[in-house]
């Protein structure tokens, strides 16, 4: 088995890092005699499980860990959003047993790279490239052109991207007026001027949110296949700027009132629009959610010129020592708050008797 580059093996650090810390134990019980001074502390091993030793149970995290970021990262590829979990093993098997070397899967992920940026090459010519660099050859081309070429492609994959992106976002667009069409056919669906399709179930008592509000919601946001992409924890309801919610959300939110509930779906123009976010929501996405509203309160006072949180709390600000600007008699004092300025006048000092 060739030995792995240093350059791989440094990959494997954020990896590691990555990874959650352990699960916190119980504390041993005290020993009967108490350590040597100086003695090093021996810390508790983590419980097995159902794992035979450390190494075992390791292992499986780690295994876990990196499943997970395969399937993850493939969830956001339209192309393959799935993994040939067979494919995918035979190469980390070969590569952990030493059939193939480090450098080997770094060819492999070379090319999965060269795949994914749509790039049209001659595979032989981009290996002559490849070999040469490695075993120190002449170049066929100088340093400013090699970055040159780079620039250009880096242009054109942009330019696909934002094609695919514009046909996949007009696509889903059409898909997404068909669907509110149909859906606003359903018994008991009514819409607003905007666009926005709800069901009351519960109208509510009492105090209606306003614009500006912090609201306290249970609410489930999914897309039209049911993709959960927003979920506020269970028996902890989530609050929010009413501002910080999609359009189409704050306007249904103020059609009710604290204990109402309702179903909302968002036209792309009141959601993200031809925004996606993650794999959850594509461009041009409808939005679709059930809706709890707790209670809605006024945003707190906030200093001037403070922003907020989506969650209506002022953001954090760095203070500011007090500014005093002088001059007699009349002296102004700023505030480290940023409120009103404090005018003073001074009385003139009288003027000293001349000496003789």
């Amino acid at each position: 088995m060739k030995l792995p580059n240093i350059a791989l093996c440094l990959t494997l650090a954020p990896l590691l890092l990555a990874l959650p810390a352990a699960a916190q134990t119980p504390a041993p019980p005290a020993p009967l005699l108490p350590p040597p001074a100086g003695a090093p502390a021996v810390a508790a091993e983590p419980p097995l499980g159902p794992f035979k030793d450390q190494k075992e149970r390791r292992s499986y995290g780690l295994g876990s860990f990196l499943g997970t970021r395969e399937k993850s990262n493939a969830a956001t590829n339209p192309d393959k959003p799935t993994v040939d979990a067979a494919e995918l093993l035979a190469g980390l098997n070969d590569g952990l047993a030493g059939t193939k070397s480090m450098d080997y899967a770094g060819g492999l992920a070379m090319a999965a790279q060269v795949k994914r940026s749509g790039v049209d090459i001659d595979s032989a010519v981009l290996a002559e490239a490849v070999r040469a660099v490695l075993e120190n050859k002449p170049a066929k081309i100088t340093q400013p052109e090699i970055q040159a070429i780079m620039q250009e492609l880096q242009t054109s994959i942009q330019q696909k991207q934002q094609a695919k992106m514009k046909a996949e976002s007009e696509k889903n667009l059409l898909a997404a007026n068909a669907w509110l069409a149909e859906n606003a056919k359903k018994d008991g669906v009514k819409a607003t001027a905007s666009g926005l399709q709800y069901v009351l179930d519960k109208p509510g008592e009492g105090r209606t949110p306003g614009p500006r509000d912090v609201v306290t919601v249970n609410l489930v946001g999914t897309s039209v296949d049911g993709t959960e992409f927003d979920r506020s924890a269970e028996g902890s309801p989530a609050r929010r700027a009413l501002m910080s919610l999609p359009k189409g959300l704050q306007e249904g939110l103020q059609m009710l009132k604290a204990g109402g509930k309702a179903h909302f779906w968002l036209p792309p123009a009141l959601g993200f629009g031809e925004s996606p976010r993650g794999a959850g929501i594509k461009p041009n996405a409808v939005l679709a959610y059930t809706v709890e509203l707790i209670s809605s309160e006024e945003p707190p006072v906030a200093q001037a010129g403070a922003s907020l949180g989506p969650d209506g709390k002022p953001l954090p600000q760095a203070r500011r020592e007090p500014i005093t600007a002088v001059t007699p008699p009349v002296s102004v004092e700023i505030p480290p708050n940023g409120g009103q300025p404090k005018i003073k006048v001074e009385a003139q000092p009288a003027p000293k008797p001349e000496s003789k």
